[in-house]
């Protein structure tokens, strides 16, 4: 098997891992995508920057109205 191989396996492994611990019955795409956080090697928390601020005001109330 090629290393994609074997880091695709690791992946859907730990998924399922994190599946059962969550007590879901079927793997879905958070369990992978912690999975994936989770592998070895992986430093995407690292070197991710921290996110701009919003360039729109703070919320002053319900965009709607429900009357």
């Amino acid at each position: 098997m090629s290393e994609i191989d074997h880091y695709l396996n690791a992946v859907l492994e730990q998924g399922g891992a994190e599946a059962a611990a969550d007590g879901a019955a079927s793997v879905e795409a958070h369990h992978l995508l912690l999975a994936i956080s989770a592998h070895e090697g992986n430093t995407a928390h690292e070197s991710a920057p921290c996110p701009a601020p919003s360039p729109w005001p703070a919320s002053t109330g319900p965009l709607w109205s429900s009357a």
